[in-house]
């Protein structure tokens, strides 16, 4: 009876992932999926000049799905069940943009969480906007 789905993913998913996850059972009453990549701190230490050391934080993104699995998915007709879809994080671009905006599926889509970790820009990013929403 779940309605949401989080995936976390050691390997970003493509095309092939995303299709098998809309073929199984428990998907079908799916419509809140969070495929955002995670962002993970991670210390180490740095060198000073006097020798010393000092800890340095990076930020590292982890992405769950890829360009060509954000086709798939804008593709797949299971994607009509969608009405929440977090995709942050996962370093995607216009392309990205340009599946999603363009779409025939994503007709029930009330929610995408996109900007955050990825570099939508100009043009592409206005006719995602247009369709969906600020």
């Amino acid at each position: 009876g779940e309605t949401r789905l989080a995936v976390v993913s050691g390997r970003p998913l493509g095309p092939d992932g995303v299709n098998a996850l809309f073929d199984l059972p428990f998907t079908q009453q799916v419509t809140d999926w969070d495929l955002g990549g995670h962002v993970e701190e991670v210390a180490g230490p740095a060198g000073t000049e006097d020798g010393g050391t000092v800890g340095l934080i990076e930020m590292i993104e982890r992405p769950v799905i890829t360009l060509r699995g954000v086709e798939a998915l804008a593709a797949n007709r299971g994607a009509r069940r969608i009405r929440s879809l977090n995709l942050t994080h996962n370093q995607l671009g216009n392309d990205a943009v340009r599946a999603l905006a363009r779409s025939p599926h994503l007709i029930r889509l009330e929610r995408l969480d996109f900007r955050d970790g990825n570099a939508p820009k100009g043009r592409v990013w206005q006719e995602l906007v247009e369709r969906f929403g600020e």
